[in-house]
């Protein structure tokens, strides 16, 4: 994505990219215009076989984002007991028709 986002300014040159990214030190670059990015953190997903997988939230990002859009007063499930219980139901539903 450096590579990618510096294509534009000459002294950013692949080589001189690679060396920024292998020292452990923080460097910060301007880029004009500036670019939104967007850092996701998915807890659950389908696999290439169709099963749906479960993670815990490793960065309480699910209780943060609840507080944002429920309020502080709702209190944070259980994610992954709660999808298994609601993918129980859904597949005994499936089975009785």
């Amino acid at each position: 994505m450096a590579n990618y986002l510096l294509r534009n300014h000459p002294i950013w040159n692949p080589e001189k990219v690679d060396k920024i990214l292998s020292i452990d030190d923080q460097s910060g670059i301007r880029i004009n215009p500036t670019v939104p990015v967007y850092i996701a953190n998915f807890t659950s997903w389908v696999d290439i076989n169709g099963q749906i997988n479960f993670r815990n939230d490793l960065y309480n990002l699910g209780k943060k984002l609840s507080k944002e859009v429920f309020g502080a007063s709702v209190k944070c499930v259980n994610y992954i007991t709660f999808f298994n219980n609601y993918i129980n139901l859904f597949k005994l539903a499936l089975s009785l028709t």
